[in-house]
């Protein structure tokens, strides 16, 4: 199951094998992402301002989780962001297939 989290979404719900972040900004983003991270779900997000400020906290929570935690750059609106995000999970996967064991 993939669960997004944008600006209207209440908070994380657990039970997500990969959550796509979408809201910008670094709060609640963060908190939300190290939610689910917690919770043993993956993270896909191009939320550049949070990598840019937290990106070694974010990558050391999914390393020590065992999970992936895939970032895109090169999207310019939100709909690219969106459909390339969930894309670029695939490529964690290839990676490091460990974080994705509902993927075997």
């Amino acid at each position: 199951m993939v669960t997004v989290l944008d600006r209207d979404s209440a908070g994380y719900r657990r039970g997500a094998d990969v959550v796509v972040e979408l809201m910008g900004g670094i709060e609640p983003a963060r908190s939300l992402i190290l939610a689910a991270m917690a919770a043993g779900s993956s993270v896909v997000t191009a939320n550049k301002a949070l990598l840019a400020e937290d990106g070694a906290t974010l990558h050391a929570a999914a390393e020590k989780a065992h999970l992936a935690l895939g970032h895109l750059m090169q999207a310019k609106t939100p709909d690219e962001k969106a459909v390339m995000a969930a894309v670029d999970a695939v490529y964690p996967a290839a990676r490091n297939p460990m974080a994705f064991p509902w993927l075997a």
